[in-house]
């Protein structure tokens, strides 16, 4: 039998008071074990985030200084990618719905029906917000185990919400369109039409990501030549990289066939987030474990993002990006951290553990 939810802090940026005591109101009198916070505007809402931690968030859209949840939605997704989101829009406002939830927004409810809807609208706020946020504690149970079936089921979670979220977007891009297409200018059909087309690119990325991460559950492992894949994958960036290896021709690893995908990842992001023109791999030894290092001469990973990185959905970018190389990794026992200094480059450390390194 399912046990009683402990108390959920939730975050409400609201600058309406009467609003935000209607809907914490409803909270104490039926869902009593949320405890809601309110924020009167985007600088308040930023302090509260920065030195508490929220199980969620509602976030309203209009708000006072020129500001919009959307700015604060942004802040958020910088430094959280699980905390869920659920954004309030305004009557027919489908293009602040479809912001939201490409920024990264988790549902959107009409505000104006929580008012003059009945009962049950306010039941649906609170029921998907216990519905995210009892998601969330769960796979970030699973995101910390070794059983490749419930990462897998994870994966499949989080694949499965995300192309929703993008069906949405598909749906209310063409009601915009079909709403108003006698008088809608030219400009705003393109700008729906390319919305809808993002959110079919997202889509065949979330597939292509997932069925990439489910052939794990059949991955075989074996002696890799750490040279040969670097040497390997440094061809298919030309001219764009200079990859320098200083890795012992003889040092192989006992890792997985996505190894590649690893060193690649890798590489492309000191390309396109660091924007950098030379990489270097190295190979050291700590207290029995290899050492493999890379580093870049970008402009390196921003403070306190070091491990923000490497969670699912982090970045401009779909698919599973560092994620999927952690996860990779972690079939072989190889963990993986970044430990540069913003400014100067990226390092990426890959511990290896004895025992599944060889110098033939």
């Amino acid at each position: 039998m399912e046990t009683e939810p402990s108390n959920y802090e939730i975050l409400y940026l609201e600058d309406e008071n009467f609003f935000f005591n209607i809907v914490k109101m409803y909270a104490v009198e039926n869902y009593s074990f949320f405890k809601i916070t309110n924020a009167p505007d985007v600088s308040s809402a930023k302090e509260l985030f920065k030195h508490n931690k929220y199980a969620a968030i509602i976030c309203d859209y209009y708000l006072p200084e020129g500001e919009t949840g959307i700015d604060f939605l942004k802040f958020v997704r910088l430094r959280s990618v699980t905390v869920p989101v659920v954004f309030l829009t305004g009557v027919d406002s489908k293009d602040v719905a479809i912001e939201a939830l490409n920024n990264g927004a988790d549902f959107y409810i009409e505000k104006s029906n929580l008012i003059t809807g009945d009962e049950n609208n306010f039941h649906t706020l609170f029921q998907e917000l216990e519905k995210l946020i009892k998601r969330k504690s769960r796979n970030n149970l699973i995101y910390h185990e070794k059983d490749i079936r419930k990462k897998i089921d994870m994966a499949f979670d989080i694949t499965d919400h995300d192309i929703k979220n993008c069906l949405t977007v598909i749906e209310l891009a063409t009601d915009c369109i079909q709403d108003d297409y006698e008088t809608l200018e030219k400009s705003h059909v393109r700008d729906s039409l390319s919305k809808i087309m993002s959110s079919v690119g997202v889509i065949k990325d979330c597939l292509k990501s997932f069925c990439e991460y489910k052939q794990l559950e059949n991955d075989a492992f074996d002696w890799r030549s750490v040279d040969d894949i670097i040497k390997k994958v440094a061809k298919q960036f030309d001219s764009r990289l200079e990859v320098r290896s200083i890795i012992k021709n003889k040092l192989s690893i006992n890792t997985s066939r996505f190894i590649d995908k690893v060193f690649y990842n890798l590489f492309d992001n000191a390309i396109r987030h660091g924007h950098a023109k030379k990489i270097s791999c190295y190979s050291s030894f700590e207290e029995g474990d290899l050492i493999l290092t890379v580093i870049d001469d970008g402009v390196g990973v921003k403070e306190g993002f070091e491990e923000l990185i490497f969670r699912r959905g982090y970045g401009n970018n779909t698919g599973y990006g560092l994620f999927f190389c952690a996860e990779v990794l972690s079939m072989t026992g190889i963990s993986i951290k970044e430990s540069g200094t913003e400014g100067e480059g990226a390092r990426f450390e890959l511990v290896v553990p004895h025992g599944t390194y060889k110098i033939d």
